[in-house]
């Protein structure tokens, strides 16, 4: 069941969200962490789709220092040692969403769908729970 503020939407590359959708893809990498703990994260595809195209449970939200990330990450994330290295250059822990598993939806949603103006920098909660639940089933 879906409640308020565990529902993020977080903007991924085309090359890195096919790769969730196709279940390759079991962590992504954030530099910050949600304040609520988070169940799904919808996923808005950037340019050049610019839509919401499936949706990840997560299993579990990963911190700790970049060396433990990494040594937590590195087979499923999908990035080379020198991409993460200069992802997190100038911070001192980080975040993996670990994806227990992945959806891809039928029909893509705009942001304007779910009542969104503009795609967050790095994340934002889902206020819309009705039509998340919806789009789920």
């Amino acid at each position: 069941m879906i409640q308020e503020n565990n529902v993020l939407l977080l903007p991924i590359r085309k090359p890195y969200s096919r790769l969730i959708m196709v279940g390759k893809k079991r962590f992504e990498l954030r530099k910050r962490l949600p304040k609520h703990d988070c169940k799904y994260v919808f996923i808005y595809e950037t340019s050049p789709t610019k839509a919401i195209i499936g949706y990840f449970e997560v299993s579990r939200i990963h911190t700790g220092s970049i060396s433990k990330i990494w040594e937590i990450t590195k087979g499923g994330s999908f990035v080379t040692k020198e991409y993460f290295e200069e992802y997190y250059k100038k911070s001192s822990y980080g975040v993996a969403f670990e994806i227990k598993e992945s959806k891809k939806l039928e029909k893509p949603l705009s942001l304007s769908d779910l009542g969104i103006g503009h795609p967050p920098q790095d994340f934002m909660y889902i206020k819309n729970i009705d039509l998340c639940e919806s789009v789920m089933r």
